[in-house]
């Protein structure tokens, strides 16, 4: 049975789609067709025919170095760390990316309401009691419990990375790190910061690219094959969208994230400090 022997948490909205991109140009790195499998943190855990059908997604990586589950969902709670540990072993590497927690919540929204899963404004929807639910834009935020049970299942092979200097300027330093902690030989890349939010120019367009029934989600896979329509639709179907406002942001951290990143600098022995609110 292949199965995984690298796993990247989360978090969601902090470059995992690019360090799935990344790795997979690694001639000793197996990553699935579908990015995200999902088995530890939904109903196929449980499923008597899930392992099969998890095991299923990696045939191919037989004979890498590497196989590599990305699902940031894995982050959602701590007891994930728990069913990767008895499911893969504790010889695998874990590796986990953080983002400052109320811009990351930020960038959640966004893909939600750009997608249509959301229609509520930041500010409603952030005060919805969804919002520190399982998944909700805020619950994804707190770190510090999730990964300590990671650190705590996995030691030396968990890896913690901040988003900020995966996508800065010393990100090319920080991908050969990725490298180093795979055991694996340094090859150039092309580092491109992958899933960046974007905001429709168009609700009926957003229908039409994101849509919600199975049929028309298979027409839009085969559509997007076609070339060039794919560039067109970046250039004329999308617009960046606001920053977040910093008062904002000083204040979901203030009211939600402070205390938690003062417990995560604790955990983990990295300084997060710069995520806090200064006054």
């Amino acid at each position: 049975m292949t199965l995984p022997n690298f796993v990247c948490v989360g978090a969601q909205k902090a470059g995992t789609t690019s360090l799935y991109n990344i790795i997979g140009k690694h001639p000793d790195v197996y990553v699935p067709e579908n990015k995200e499998p999902r088995f530890f943190c939904t109903s196929k855990y449980d499923d008597p025919d899930g392992m099969e059908w998890y095991a299923g997604q990696f045939l191919q990586g037989a004979g890498k170095k590497i196989i590599a589950d990305i699902t940031p969902g894995y982050m959602n709670r701590p007891h994930y760390a728990d069913r990767v540990l008895s499911t893969l072993g504790k010889d695998i590497k874990v590796l986990a990316i953080l983002r400052h927690p109320a811009k990351r919540a930020y960038s959640q929204y966004q893909m939600f309401f750009n997608t249509g899963r959301e229609t509520m404004t930041f500010e409603e929807a952030i005060n919805h009691e969804k919002a520190l639910k399982e998944g909700g834009f805020l619950s994804n935020s707190f770190y510090s419990e999730v990964i300590e049970a990671y650190r705590n299942a996995f030691g030396d092979h968990f890896k913690i990375i901040r988003f900020e200097d995966f996508i800065g300027p010393n990100k090319m330093e920080i991908v050969q790190d990725i490298f180093d902690f795979l055991d694996l030989k340094h090859i150039e890349v092309e580092f491109a910061h992958a899933n960046k939010s974007r905001v429709m120019k168009s609700n009926r367009l957003k229908k039409i690219i994101y849509p919600k029934s199975g049929f028309m989600k298979s027409v839009k896979k085969q559509a997007m094959k076609l070339e060039g329509l794919t560039n067109f639709l970046q250039r004329n179907l999308r617009e960046t969208p606001q920053k977040m406002d910093d008062a904002l942001s000083d204040s979901l951290m203030k009211k939600y994230f402070n205390k938690d990143v003062d417990r995560l600098i604790e955990v983990t022995g990295i300084d997060f400090s710069d995520w806090k609110t200064k006054a």
